[in-house]
């Protein structure tokens, strides 16, 4: 039995929009790429995928090399949790030929009273005002952090965000 499954919606035309949930693990399945023939941009939401173990990681590897035969297709990702942006900066091939990130899940904790939460930001932010992160944000995660930004701390290495794929 898998914890995986994934949404997947089409709108008029040739736009589609696939949204994982769960574990990418060896008892997932993911659609057959050849649904996205036609599709001209694929929106891909990861906010909900929770866990890619290495057999996940081959799983995914197969469907972007499938998908990269379709030429006219461009997949768009959108709410990449840190752990798939890691994994897309360590093994080649994570995203398909023409790909883009859009927008990243960033984790904060808050230390008063060690509540963990995300903001969703655009990759561009990320990259380019990622030091100002909290005190841009308007709505926090935790009460505490409504009167004292400073107990909010982003929860990963902002190195990360010095090398988001361009594609």
């Amino acid at each position: 039995m898998s914890d995986f499954s994934y949404d997947l919606k089409r709108e008029k035309g040739s736009i589609s929009h696939l949204k994982l949930r769960g574990f990418l693990n060896e008892n997932c399945t993911l659609p057959d790429p050849d649904l996205f023939s036609k599709t001209k941009e694929l929106y891909i939401d990861f906010f909900e995928c929770l866990y890619m173990n290495s057999s996940g990681v081959k799983k995914w590897l197969i469907f972007c090399d499938q998908l990269n035969k379709f030429e006219q297709l461009e997949t768009v990702f959108q709410k990449c949790p840190i752990m798939f942006i890691e994994l897309v900066q360590l093994i080649e091939g994570l995203l398909p030929n023409k790909a883009r990130i859009e927008s990243i899940s960033v984790p904060l904790y808050c230390t008063k009273c060690e509540e963990e939460f995300n903001v969703i930001k655009s990759a561009r932010y990320c990259e380019e005002n990622i030091d100002s992160l909290i005190y841009d944000l308007k709505e926090l995660g935790c009460n505490c952090a409504s009167t004292n930004k400073s107990n909010i701390e982003i929860d990963c290495s902002t190195e990360i965000f010095n090398n988001l794929p361009k594609k």
